[in-house]
């Protein structure tokens, strides 16, 4: 364009308005929204829907505990606007931002991204009013019924594939989908999925179970099972099959191990920070204390000047504040102990698990794999049986502070009494068989 210029010039033939580019404005930045994970199922708590916010009050059936991590909110980065040689404004996309509310049940631990929510006790979480959490020591039981959420549930047909089942109780004559209960009881598990407190099955092929005590009578071919606390094993009839303890993979996991270091971490930096803010305070206080008495001591019924007065208000304003930064201080040391408790209880899960076959044993090898954490580092012990071996004990020990797995030929049938002491005993004489 310049070079055009320069030829017109020199002929005189330029025009009267010339435009040239010589740079260009500022772009616009767009931003980044607001993100809001909950860790808890919610569904709605009743039929009852606010007209005016357009809002269902939410519930989470299954009770918090105490030091739970309930909600993420990932903070929204606000944009920045443009402007062109112009002067004409570039607008940034707006970016929607919500106030995560909650009330003294639970504890807010913020950074500089991100905003995560801790249980202060145990009860029930409850979203009352939109982004407004509570913890509530009540749940009306009869008022959460769902249509796919059954205290007793029992099938005397055959589930399938995509069939997702959800129970208190659950019956199942032939189970090939997915089912969440605190009790499973199946005749026949084929390429299904079992997740349980307490998991009975009568034979099992390519089948998967995750659960803290785990029966199963025979175990035909490529199974997964997945224990916390006893494993009992009739028979083992097929092969490629893996009996594992792994922390990953307990029942119910509302996190990993990660989140519980992370949140480790977080709250000791939170500590770590309230410690100095209340040192700092407590050194005011201890500061000033004698000079407040004298003040208010001298001057009892008496007008005190503006000048006392400030220092009587800052004084009582400090202590009010210290008060308040010790209840939260409280409540984070108790979360955080709370925290390494089950920190150690995943490192270390893997000495309460036992393995009892009780049974026949075929030629193919079976694996049994406990995976367990030491220093930090994670470690695997395996062992490798089939109907050679004559052990049908397995469990771990700790020697030395040493992992190692302890195999032998006997056992105390007393370890398989929970196979009848946990079996249901529910009446189902009048019990309507339900479809999958």
């Amino acid at each position: 364009m310049l070079d055009i210029l320069i030829e017109k010039l020199k002929f005189r033939s330029i025009t009267s308005k010339i435009t040239l580019k010589v740079a260009s404005g500022v772009a616009s930045v767009e931003g980044k929204s607001e993100k809001l994970e909950i860790y808890h199922k919610m569904q709605d708590e009743s039929a009852i829907c606010d007209l005016q916010t357009k809002f269902t009050p939410k519930v989470c059936l299954k009770a918090v505990h105490k030091g739970d991590l309930l909600l993420d909110y990932t903070k929204a980065i606000k944009g920045r606007i443009g402007r062109d040689l112009k002067g004409h404004i570039l607008p940034a996309k707006s970016i929607q931002s919500h106030q995560i509310k909650s009330d003294l049940s639970i504890v807010a631990l913020e950074d500089s991204a991100h905003i995560k929510f801790c249980a202060r006790k145990d009860g029930f979480l409850k979203e009352i009013a939109p982004f407004y959490f509570i913890i509530d020591d009540e749940l009306n039981t009869n008022k959460q019924e769902t249509a796919n959420l059954f205290k007793i549930l029992k099938i005397d047909g055959l589930t399938h594939f995509d069939s997702k089942i959800e129970a208190k109780i659950a019956y199942i004559k032939s189970h090939k989908g997915n089912v969440k209960a605190d009790i499973a009881v199946i005749d026949v598990l084929e390429k299904g999925i079992v997740e349980a407190k307490i998991a009975y099955v009568e034979s099992m092929l390519g089948g998967k179970i995750v659960a803290d005590y785990i029966y199963v009578k025979n175990v035909r071919s490529y199974n997964e099972i997945y224990f916390r606390y006893s494993l009992v094993v009739d028979n083992i009839l097929g092969e490629h099959n893996l009996f594992e303890c792994n922390p990953a993979k307990f029942a119910f996991n509302k996190k990993d191990r990660t989140e519980y270091l992370v949140l480790k971490k977080q709250l000791q930096v939170n500590i770590k920070h309230l410690r100095k803010r209340m040192d700092e305070i407590y050194t005011f206080l201890f500061t000033m204390q004698n000079k407040v008495h004298k003040i208010t001591y001298t001057l009892q019924g008496k007008s005190i000047p503006k000048n006392l007065q400030n220092i009587v208000d800052q004084y009582d304003k400090s202590l009010k504040n210290y008060q308040k930064l010790l209840e939260e201080y409280r409540d984070i040391v108790n979360i955080n102990y709370h925290n390494e408790r089950l920190l150690r209880n995943i490192d270390k899960a893997v000495l309460e698990a036992k393995v009892i076959i009780r049974g026949e044993i075929g030629s193919a090898e079976t694996m049994i794999r406990f995976k367990f954490y030491n220093n930090e580092q994670e470690e695997f012990l395996r062992v490798l049986f089939n109907k050679e071996n004559p052990e049908r004990f397995f469990e771990v020990v700790e020697d030395n502070n040493r992992f190692k797995i302890r195999a032998s030929e006997n056992y105390d049938e007393k370890q398989c009494d929970w196979i009848a002491e946990f079996f249901p005993k529910e009446d189902f004489t009048n019990l309507t068989p339900k479809a999958s």
